[in-house]
């Protein structure tokens, strides 16, 4: 419905109609100003697209990440370094009577290229033997010949055998494939049917032997029923 203004000549104007006859210029309104933010936006995405693509690429040049620092950077020393760390490794295997034997530590530092030679953090080690008794060791430290299957402890090392004999020494040697147990070390034992120190000792025949090395003193008790070997 259109609607008309009567001036006093008596003219008539129609809303939306200037005087001279043309059609009034359009009021600013929310659709249009809109429509010109949309333009704006169409020219500025693509510019920042752009800026934002050069930021990354140029990011790594503008602030360095230490993680991508060359080894020449570290403050870690050459020796750690070449070294490979391990973090609670474990080691399974058979002896050559075919018992089973794991090593674990807390951790182990490789010590060669070839990875054979291992130095371990607080070691331990547990030997199933033909019986079916098993044994657990355990020691301070320990270098691993992987190859060779030998183990040798050194620190606090202490043996523990499932019947109820403990011996403690500084040093000794493990030999997973033969089953023998050697120490040059100053060694002392307990257990139910007596006492020993020596100056070393040499364990065998899965457990049934033990020699004795050096000045030697043994305190045995009566024997009992269910009492093992020392």
């Amino acid at each position: 419905m259109s609607s008309f203004l009567t001036f006093p000549n008596g003219r008539s104007l129609e809303r939306g109609q200037s005087a001279t006859g043309a059609a009034a210029p359009p009021r600013w309104s929310k659709g249009s100003g809109y429509s010109r933010l949309v333009q704006v936006l169409r020219l500025a995405l693509p510019v920042l697209a752009v800026l934002l693509f050069l930021t990354v690429a140029l990011w790594r040049d503008l602030i360095p990440n230490p993680q991508l620092i060359g080894l020449e950077d570290s403050a870690l020393p050459a020796s750690e370094v070449d070294e490979l760390t391990m973090i609670k490794p474990r080691f399974d295997g058979l002896d050559e009577d075919g018992q089973p034997y794991t090593l674990t530590a807390l951790r182990a530092n490789q010590l060669n290229e070839d990875g054979d030679v291992i130095f371990l953090e607080s070691p331990a080690a547990d030997i199933t033997l033909t019986s079916g008794r098993w044994v657990a060791i355990s020691a301070t430290g320990g270098t691993y010949f992987r190859e060779e299957e030998r183990l040798h402890l050194e620190g606090q090392v202490s043996l523990f055998q499932d019947d109820g004999y403990e011996l403690e020494t500084s040093a000794a040697t493990i030999n997973f494939a033969s089953g023998l147990v050697d120490s040059d070390a100053a060694v002392a034992g307990h257990g139910p049917r007596g006492e020993m120190q020596a100056e070393g000792l040499t364990v065998a025949e899965q457990g049934d032997l033990v020699e004795l090395k050096g000045q030697s003193r043994v305190l045995l008790l009566p024997q009992t029923a269910g009492n093992g070997s020392l």
